[in-house]
This record gives structure tokens, sequence and C-alpha cells, in this order.
């Protein structure tokens, strides 16, 4: 699963707003830690139309049938974090470079891992062979 369209309320207006993955991944990650970030309709930087509490509500809020999907364009490197968790840098499809993202090994399809991890070793492969 790649992930879906992510909504965010505004804490002071009460309107949702679409934010793309590294906003509300974040967010998330702030409460799972117990720190807890107050987001407002100007947080949105992403999109500047509705960064504004008096911007109106995304109309695609009233339709909560809709499945919509985040794409990852590609995996761009590996690391392991502080606590030695392997993390991966995303592109996400749609997006440039200014919304990539480290994510945990475990928030991500593991297919799309197996597959980075073997084209970076057929990379070291051939470098070493020269």
């Amino acid at each position: 699963e790649e992930g879906m369209v992510h909504w965010m309320q505004c804490d002071s207006c009460s309107k949702w707003r679409v934010v793309p993955p590294s906003v509300f991944l974040r967010q998330n990650a702030s409460v799972r830690a117990g720190r807890p970030h107050r987001w407002c309709c100007g947080d949105n930087t992403t999109d500047p139309v509705r960064a504004s509490c008096a911007a109106p509500e995304d109309p695609r809020a009233k339709d909560t049938s809709a499945e919509q999907f985040y794409n990852v364009e590609a995996i761009l490197d590996e690391r392991t974090d502080p606590k030695g968790n392997a993390e991966f840098l995303v592109r996400w499809e749609g997006y440039g470079p200014e919304d990539d993202q480290w994510l945990q090994q475990g928030d991500m399809n593991q297919k799309l891992i197996a597959a980075f991890q073997s084209q970076q070793a057929r990379g070291q492969e051939g470098s070493s062979k020269r």
C-alpha cells in the first residue's frame, strides 16, 4: 500500500485540508512521540490557495467515498537512524524535492525497498568490477 490522500483538520477553524504525505507523517510522528503539534491552515504551505482559515474548505472534504493515493516515485537513499532503524528517502509522485521525506522501513511497501536494495547492490557490484 503506497498511501492514501491525507487530510488534516485545522485546530483554529476546523476546516479540512489535503496535505502531502510529508506533512501528515510529520504530524503523526509528533503525536506518537507524545509531542502533538497544533496544526492550522497557515501551516499548509504546499497549498497556498488554502493556507488560510479564510479560504473555503476543499470540496473533496465532503466526499469521503473517494479513495485517492500518493505514489512513491522513487526511493532515493537509505540510512540508519540513531536508534538503528532503517530509513529510506522517498520522492512522492507529482511532488518536488522539497517534499522528499525519510520514512521508517516499517511504514513502507517492502517490495519497493527490496527493489531499491537490489538496484543498489547491482550498482555497487558494477563499480567494484572496474
